[in-house]
């Protein structure tokens, strides 16, 4: 299942997608869907590693 992720630096949105989490079962963690959107956020260059601290998720509701 796909959910939006928003992260968000000092109030400001610095990256959004669509994440899909682990394709093993039917059921995905928040955990799964944020590090998905981290790996994406870093290679977009939207965040970098010294961002790690400063950053919020927020995710959509199934």
């Amino acid at each position: 299942m796909e959910r939006e992720v928003v992260m968000v630096r000092d109030g400001a949105v610095v990256w959004r997608g669509l994440g899909r989490g682990a394709k093993k079962n039917d059921i995905t963690s928040a955990q799964e869907y944020f590090h998905e959107a981290w790996r994406r956020a870093l290679q977009d260059g939207a965040v970098s590693d010294t961002d790690a601290d400063k950053v919020q998720f927020r995710i959509s509701a199934p």
